[in-house]
């Protein structure tokens, strides 16, 4: 009786590490509180034209958004946890035709040093409109 007891004991010790470990690079507050300002088209597309890209900001280990310049922007939901994203929150990429798509490799680099942290994969994109001010200080007081 007791060889079983600690042996689900482990076990549900083991399922609880693993949830916790799955939640490891997650910001959900920041994310919840980035997306308040977009709406989300549920388009997607596998590649961007880079010359519409403004600038991207990180959220997380898992999460960009790249800001375009025509008030449309795209959200990348990583496929895989990019180790360090979220605290360097700086990317480099390599543009081929003019284009940013899925599965390209993206590096993310160190913020003191320049060096490449580690490389990852991007996903699909997808399309968001930037709601005016006022809408979203409307979203961002319902998400909270």
């Amino acid at each position: 009786m007791m060889k079983a007891l600690g042996t689900a004991l482990v076990s549900c010790a083991l399922v609880a590490t693993a949830a916790a470990a799955s939640d490891k690079g997650r910001n959900p507050e920041k994310v919840t509180k980035e997306l308040a300002k977009y709406e989300r088209t549920g388009k997607t597309k596998t590649c961007i034209n880079v010359s519409r890209i403004r600038n991207t900001k990180v959220l997380d280990d898992y999460t960009i958004i790249f800001n375009g310049r025509n008030k449309t922007s795209y959200l990348v939901n990583l496929d895989n946890r990019c180790h360090g994203l979220g605290f360097e929150e700086s990317i480099a990429y390599t543009v081929r035709a003019g284009s940013l798509c899925r599965s390209d490799i993206f590096s993310v680099i160190n913020r003191g040093g320049g060096f490449i942290r580690s490389t990852c994969g991007l996903a699909s994109f997808e399309e968001m409109k930037k709601l005016p001010k006022d809408q979203q200080k409307k979203q961002q007081a319902q998400s909270e």
